[in-house]
């Protein structure tokens, strides 16, 4: 099973560790920067923990906008699986280039 890199359980060090998702944290919850670097110990909280803690600053519409926006950048990153080998048969994939 594949863990997901980001979303709203992700903690927030994670999120913050990556540009790709820091655009995406800024977009939607620009204020969330600056309160886990006031608040250091907030790094190891998710997006869940810090929303239901600070629910003024993040509510329900918000927080699902932004985890659908970190689900899509997980997408993003995945490799397509239509572009891996097929290895149905239960075989080893000839990966050989074709001349």
């Amino acid at each position: 099973m594949e863990r997901r890199r980001f979303g709203l359980d992700a903690s927030t060090k994670r999120l913050l560790a990556d540009p790709r998702a820091v655009e995406v944290l800024e977009r939607h919850v620009p204020q969330l920067v600056g309160f886990v670097g006031a608040h250091p110990v907030a790094e190891e909280l998710s997006i869940r923990d810090v929303a239901a803690l600070r629910p003024e600053e993040f509510p329900e519409s918000t927080t699902e906008a932004l985890g659908e926006d970190l689900e899509r950048l997980n997408h993003q990153l995945e490799p397509a699986v239509s572009q891996l080998p097929d290895t149905s048969d239960g075989g080893r994939p000839d990966l050989r280039p074709t001349r």
